[in-house]
């Protein structure tokens, strides 16, 4: 680190410290001396530092500032390869847009805050975590669906017998966290996406955004009332 820190400065070599450390615990340092014959802890560290180099302005727009123009052409991109591995998997074309979109827009949340490594190439690591996002969602819908039989169907209770003023106690209660939210346009967004219907192409519409926009405006209303119920949820206790 030492000959880091003279090449490349104090701060950079800071930076690569703590990416270094997170790789470590990751196990990605020792991945890469196993599978690399003859591979030394300094190669390792240089491949880092030259990736971050040239990657990390990326990196920074896409995870800190999240600039419109990076996740305008990036989660096009996330989408197409959600398509194509659900396409694979045989998903029901019927379904094919929403459930890519659905995906795409997971990963894409995912990418905000996940640790990228800079010992590999962003699309590469990218890929994977739509792979990966796609795999876990199908699982959890074919668990879901494989769950309920027959038996369980007729242990349901009676809809007419449900307590009728549960959900609408929910509904206030949610209303009340979107009360809290920051923005008008997040509080915007709820009501128009969970409360009226609207599709996120019409919203973009409605509030004369990009459709790239409307979705990070998306990850970033639900982040922020996961935070305002959470809150409440141990203040109620």
């Amino acid at each position: 680190m030492k000959s880091v820190a003279e090449q490349r400065g104090e701060h950079f070599a800071t930076r690569l410290r703590s990416i270094l450390i997170a790789n470590l615990g990751r196990g990605r340092i020792h991945y890469y001396l196993n599978s690399h014959a003859g591979g030394q802890l300094h190669e390792y560290v240089e491949r880092v530092a030259k990736c971050y180099e040239r990657l990390g302005p990326y990196i920074d727009k896409a995870q800190k500032t999240k600039e419109q123009d990076v996740w305008e052409s990036l989660f096009e991109t996330l989408l197409a390869w959600a398509s194509r591995i659900l396409r694979r998997a045989g998903a029901h074309p019927d379904d094919l847009d929403q459930l890519a979109r659905e995906y795409a827009t997971a990963a894409a949340g995912r990418i905000l805050t996940a640790h990228f490594p800079y010992d590999t190439e962003f699309e590469p690591w990218a890929y994977v975590l739509v792979r990966n996002v796609c795999r876990e969602y199908r699982r959890r819908e074919n668990r879901n669906l494989d769950s309920i039989d027959n038996e369980q169907i007729a242990r349901l209770p009676d809809p007419a017998q449900t307590d009728r003023e549960q959900p609408h106690r929910l509904r206030l209660e949610l209303l009340d966290a979107v009360q809290h939210l920051s923005s008008d346009a997040r509080r915007h967004f709820i009501m128009l996406y969970y409360f009226q219907g609207y599709a996120l192409s019409e919203i973009a519409q409605i509030l004369n955004r990009s459709l790239s926009a409307i979705y990070k405006l998306h990850f970033d209303t639900l982040n922020e009332l996961r935070k305002i119920w959470s809150g409440k949820e141990h203040k109620d206790e």
